[in-house]
């Protein structure tokens, strides 16, 4: 069985040029019977742009933009059912397999990658061609466009790239790297199972994962520099210590399959 096809990007997020709210504004919001505390908000003057796609939504957060927002809509879509996010979990299991919620929860250098693969054998499926998930760190820092990799053990990939960037930069991985990436993964015939965790009712859903299990083929197709400036930072040897240095963002594009 195939899954649907899950848009993240139901909801686009608007970015608009403001002014502030004058008197007349406020007065006027009043006698619609806004609240109070809503009033003083700024007025939107002018649409710059939607964020409705994944291009669009990596290179801002790339620079610094709207990474709360991106975030925010892309969860208001997947909770609604236009989006196909729903459809897609109803196939898994409702409680969360004790292996895949131990690796979710507790992944380190004692997860038993082999079980993990298993149980997404077991209770996955396989997603819909042009599915678009991210991914956040080095697995293809030395892969060049037109090449490509087989994984050696599940990939771990999100609805959401705010979320694949803070994975990506999880205890300096983007410092001690030297690059900050994050990757734009489009399904493409998939021959591997992938298991969609449920964003309610566990304290890891803000992550919206998506784990497909090992052997899948990644194929680079392009690799864009954004900025040579993105700062990452990694823990020091002393307690409190921060070290922080600049280092290049790229957007890479690769399908699975």
């Amino acid at each position: 069985m195939t899954l649907p096809l899950v848009n993240q990007f139901l909801m686009p997020y608007e970015v608009w040029s403001t002014r502030p709210a004058t008197q007349a504004d406020i007065l006027a919001r009043l006698s619609t019977g806004q609240h109070i505390s809503s009033c003083n908000k700024s007025v939107q003057v002018k649409l710059l742009d939607t964020i409705d796609t994944p291009d669009k939504a990596a290179i801002y957060i790339a620079d610094g933009k709207y990474d709360v927002q991106i975030s925010n809509r892309i969860t208001k879509s997947l909770e609604d059912i236009k989006s196909g996010y729903r459809q897609a979990r109803s196939s898994m299991p409702g409680v969360t397999p004790k292996v895949l919620s131990e690796y979710q929860r507790r992944y380190g250098s004692s997860t038993n990658f082999n079980l993990v693969n298993n149980s997404i054998k077991i209770d996955g499926d396989y997603l819909a061609d042009d599915q678009v998930l991210f991914h956040g760190g080095g697995i293809l820092n030395n892969i060049n466009p037109g090449n490509s990799l087989i994984t050696l053990r599940p990939l771990s990939t999100s609805f959401c790239p705010v979320k694949s960037i803070n994975n990506g930069a999880w205890r300096g991985k983007y410092y001690n790297e030297g690059e900050a990436n994050l990757i734009i993964l489009t399904v493409k015939s998939i021959k591997k199972l992938a298991f969609i965790y449920k964003m309610n009712g566990t304290d890891k859903g803000h992550e919206k994962e998506v784990l497909i299990e090992s052997g899948a083929l990644i194929s680079v197709i392009s690799k864009a520099k954004i900025r040579d400036d993105y700062e990452v930072s990694v823990a020091g040897a002393h307690a409190g210590q921060v070290l922080t240095k600049k280092v290049p963002f790229h957007i890479i594009k690769a399908t699975i399959s």
